[in-house]
């Protein structure tokens, strides 16, 4: 056990270097083109784990991806643009963000008073409390882990109805993953079909008076990561700092390698796949029926109604997977799931899940609220 401890430090960097192998292989370009190297990176180690590695939950190198890797990753991604880049996030596309946010926070309600009119489904709603389960997806959906905790506290959910909806949570989080891999390659067809514009990137130089310096990007890189260490920061304030200090760097520097930083991001971000795909484990899954179907069906409407959204605002197709994975995925997978669309829409991701986590919390309050609303018609 002690030498497989040792041995995924080295399994991790050896799964991203074959990773990138198959994508770069031109004999495997059909499998690669339904199964891209970040969806990859996420379901080898899934398999491998359990076979050979038995890495728990909490094994160090979780703890190390969440601490350095993750907030590497994002500073990376976030340097390798300009702010000029960054500006197709405002607008239209944040307010879209904000309104699938809402929905998602409002189909539960909804749903709670169709289900109830199946006796089954009242029972164990209302008589079971199940409607409790609801706020801890909300903040597991929009905010994150910490949301998650916070919000089951204030609902009150009882513990062995939470743990199935961690354990349910987790599947549903990564079945969704695979579908919106899919379904954002194939955003190109559907803005032609419905006449909406492909979102459209600067393309312009953002250093014309000095070439990139490859070395001192990465020094600076380096000494980022290392005067960070040396303080006790939180997860969220660490994430939004190195967003920052990215976009400030990469737009202040006149060295600064913008393209070495985008393929840096994109192997960062396979790394932290490949870290996630070690938790994994469908082992230990309790079948609840009808909690399955009634957090199934919010899945479905709320990406249905968040379509629907998107073509009364005009906007490309592209924010409407983008956005469910930037709340339901987060920081760690959103930025994935855009790199199949273009590596360049990375950071947007990351700025979306970034206003996810912020914004979990208060989604989930104005679901408690209308819970405690509807509850007594139901």
């Amino acid at each position: 056990m002690i030498f497989n401890d040792f041995l995924v430090f080295g399994f991790i960097p050896l799964c991203v270097y074959l990773i990138l192998k198959v994508e770069a292989s031109s004999r495997l370009g059909k499998f690669t083109q339904w199964v891209p190297a970040i969806l990859l990176a996420y379901v080898v180690p899934a398999i491998v784990n359990p076979l050979f590695l038995w890495i728990s939950e909490d094994h160090l190198i979780h703890s190390l991806s969440k601490k350095y890797l993750l907030p590497l990753t994002v500073f990376c991604a976030m340097a390798s643009i300009s702010l000029t880049e960054i500006k197709i996030v405002a607008g239209k596309p944040i307010i879209y963000f904000l309104l699938s946010s809402a929905i998602i926070a409002v189909c539960p309600v909804v749903l709670l008073l169709v289900f109830c009119l199946i006796p089954d489904f009242h029972e164990f709603l209302i008589v079971e409390k199940g409607y409790t389960s609801t706020l801890p997806v909300v903040g597991s959906w929009i905010g994150g882990s910490s949301s998650m905790l916070v919000l089951k506290e204030l609902a009150e959910t009882p513990e062995s109805l939470f743990l199935s909806v961690l354990v349910l949570d987790n599947v549903i989080v990564n079945v969704w993953t695979l579908f919106l891999f899919q379904w954002i390659k194939k955003t190109p067809q559907l803005n032609q079909r419905f006449g909406r514009e492909a979102v459209i990137f600067n393309t312009e130089v953002s250093n014309k008076k000095q070439k990139p310096n490859r070395f001192w990007s990465i020094s600076v890189i380096v000494l980022v990561v290392a005067l960070s260490s040396l303080f006790d920061l939180s997860f969220l304030f660490k994430i939004i700092l190195f967003s920052l200090l990215g976009m400030l760097l990469a737009n202040l520097l006149r060295f600064w390698d913008h393209k070495m930083l985008q393929k840096l991001s994109k192997l960062l971000i396979i790394a932290v796949m490949s870290v996630l795909g070690l938790k994994l484990n469908l082992n230990y899954l309790e079948f609840n029926p009808r909690l399955i179907t009634f957090l199934s069906a919010w899945m479905v409407l709320q990406f249905g109604l968040s379509f629907w959204l998107a073509l009364r605002m005009n906007i490309s197709l592209v924010w409407v997977p983008l956005a469910s994975m930037a709340n339901v995925g987060g920081v760690s997978t959103a930025p994935a799931v855009a790199s199949a669309y273009d590596k360049r829409l990375m950071p947007h991701a990351i700025v979306l899940a970034i206003v996810s986590m912020v914004t979990g919390t208060f989604w989930g309050l104005i679901t408690l609220q209308l819970m405690k609303w509807v509850i007594p018609l139901a």
